[in-house]
């Protein structure tokens, strides 16, 4: 009897432990499974951003190959000499020119066309000498801040003609953003021939806004630069030129260069 209990013990024992071995080889099949399944998240991860990587420094490649293209098309074609001023303009007509920077292409555009030119500048040092330059030309109005989406302050690396919110170089001044359709109706115009934006990667929100409220419809003339050190800056342009394209109509296509547009 006690040998019957014994064997009996010894069996309940052995099941025991063979029910723990087969627990224990299921949580280990489990652990592996989780930890191949985590792996080969990991790596799915690290494939993707291998992708991406290799995806932009293709496409950084490609731009830094095509930018210097355009631009030796651009000075092939005298670009500055000939699209940045030919236009349909008169003495009556009102141009925008938006970031004037020391305000040659202001003066080279009243000198052939006589308008009234609004110049936008932020600097204030760069504002006080474009102020001295047209001092006496009453046809000619200087102000001293930004165009852009709304009214508020930012800061500006300074770099001559590079100076740019997107800088890291240079010093470092605060100046004033004015809100576009707000300086628009306080001009009380009703339309712009010509516009001429040039900031330094800010181009994006600006003409982003223009097209989202319709204001771009009251400008005839665009003559924009974009820059390719924004982020996304050529899907980014694509989208705004793929906009702009249902009221006007390109005149000349120089990318990352100069673009001009024409109202349809």
């Amino acid at each position: 009897m006690l040998m019957h209990r014994r064997r009996q013990c010894s069996k309940f024992l052995l099941n025991i432990a063979d029910e723990i071995s087969d627990y224990y080889k299921i949580i280990q099949t489990q652990e592996l499974q989780r930890c191949e399944l985590e792996f080969q998240k990991r790596l799915a991860e690290e494939k993707r951003l291998a992708e991406e990587i290799r995806l932009e420094e293709k496409r950084r490649e490609e731009e830094r190959t095509r930018i210097p293209e355009q631009f030796a098309r651009w000075f092939q074609d005298k670009g500055d000499k000939t699209h940045r001023m030919e236009y349909n303009l008169f003495p009556d007509s009102r141009v925008f020119d938006v970031g004037g920077y020391e305000g040659q292409w202001a003066s080279d555009i009243f000198s052939r066309y006589q308008c009234e030119i609004h110049v936008f500048e932020p600097v204030k040092e760069y504002c006080d000498y474009i102020n001295q330059r047209f001092a006496k030309n009453e046809k000619v109005h200087v102000h001293n801040f930004a165009l852009g989406v709304e009214d508020k302050t930012e800061t500006i690396h300074i770099s001559g003609d590079a100076s740019s919110t997107f800088g890291n170089e240079g010093n470092i001044q605060t100046f004033d953003v004015v809100n576009f359709s707000k300086l628009f109706d306080s001009l009380n115009i009703d339309s712009i021939d010509l516009m001429k934006i040039n900031i330094e990667g800010g181009e994006y929100e600006l003409m982003e806004y223009l097209i989202e409220t319709g204001l771009v419809e009251k400008i005839v003339n665009f003559q924009v630069q974009f820059h390719s050190f924004v982020p996304n800056a050529l899907e980014r342009m694509n989208h705004i030129l793929e906009q702009l394209r249902l009221t006007h109509i390109p005149q000349y296509q120089y990318e990352f260069v100069w673009e001009g547009w024409t109202k349809k």
